[in-house]
C-alpha cells in the first residue's frame, strides 16, 4: 500500500519572474528525469489530483475551489514543472528523490539499531549518529563535563538461605547490595562470566556470604564452581576476563 507524505509542509505560492503570484499557472508531475506523468494527490488519504494543477488567483495550488497542499507517494521520484498561464516553462525541478518507507511497526517505535560491523568512536563524523546497539564500538569515548556512565543497580537484595550454586539468589547488576545474609554462609550466584563484564558487590548483612560463579565458571583460580567468602561490610569488585573466569579487585 503506497504511503503519501506532503511536498512541504504548508501550502506553497508561487510567483512569476516579475514577482507576482503566478495566476492560472500550472505545475505538472512526472517521474524523475523522464517524461512520463504521475499523480500527486491532495491529502495523505491518496485522494488523486491529476497529473497536474492549475493555480488560483493568489498563485496557490487549488482544487475544486480549495487551497491544497500537495501530497506525492514517496517510494517515487519526481520531476515537477512549472509554466506560467500559457504554457512557457518557468523551471523545472528534476530528480526529486524518493523517501525510504518504515512498515506500522516499526515507524511506532524504532526499540533497536543492530550494528553488524566495527565501529570506531573517533572516525565518527560531528553530527553523525552513534549506533544503539550490537556490533563493536572501538576508540575514545569523550564525554562532556557532567556527563555520567549509569550503571544498573540492585538493592536490598537477601543471600538465599540454600547455601549452593544453583539456589544461590541471582546478581544481575551493575552494583548489588545484599542487606540481608541470615547465617554465615548463605549465597548469591554471579551471572556467566563475559569477558570485560564488571559487577560490583556489597555485603551488608549480618553474617559472611558465599559467592559462588555461574556453573562451569570459575573465581580467583579456586576452581570451577567454587564459591569465596565475602566478609560484613566487603565490597567486591568482580571482573570477567574471558568467557569463564572472574577475578576480584
Amino acid at each position: 500500500m503506497a504511503t503519501y507524505i506532503p511536498v512541504t509542509n504548508i501550502p506553497t505560492q508561487f510567483f512569476d519572474s516579475d514577482g507576482l503570484p503566478l495566476v492560472s499557472g500550472t505545475l505538472e508531475f512526472y517521474l524523475a528525469g523522464t517524461t512520463t506523468a504521475t499523480d500527486l494527490f491532495s491529502d495523505n488519504a491518496g485522494t488523486s489530483i491529476g497529473t497536474s494543477i492549475t493555480l488560483n488567483a493568489l498563485g496557490y495550488p487549488e482544487s475544486g475551489g480549495n487551497l491544497i497542499g500537495l501530497f506525492r507517494d514517496q517510494s517515487k521520484a519526481l520531476k515537477i514543472v512549472c509554466k506560467d498561464s500559457v504554457g512557457a516553462t518557468i523551471y523545472t525541478m528534476d530528480d526529486i528523490p524518493a523517501v525510504a518507507s518504515f512498515d506500522a511497526t516499526s515507524s511506532a517505535k524504532l526499540d533497536l539499531i543492530t550494528v553488524t560491523a566495527a565501529v570506531n568512536l573517533d572516525t565518527i563524523a560531528a553530527g553523525a549518529y552513534l549506533p544503539l546497539a550490537g556490533g563493536t564500538l572501538t576508540g575514545n569515548l569523550i564525554m562532556g563535563a557532567g556527563t555520567r556512565i549509569r550503571k544498573s543497580v540492585s538493592a536490598g537484595i537477601v543471600a538465599s538461605t540454600t547455601q549452593t550454586q544453583s539456589a544461590g539468589t541471582s546478581i544481575a547488576s551493575d552494583i548489588n547490595e545484599v542487606s540481608t545474609v541470615a547465617n554465615i554462609g548463605d549465597a548469591v550466584t554471579l551471572p556467566s562470566a563475559v569477558a570485560g563484564y564488571e559487577i560490583k558487590i556489597f555485603n551488608n548483612g549480618a553474617n559472611a556470604m558465599s559467592v559462588f560463579p555461574n556453573v562451569d565458571d570459575d573465581i580467583n583460580g579456586n576452581g570451577v564452581d567454587t564459591a569465596i567468602s565475602m566478609a560484613v561490610g566487603d565490597n567486591i569488585i568482580f571482573v570477567a576476563y574471558d568467557s569463564t573466569n572472574w577475578e576480584v579487585s
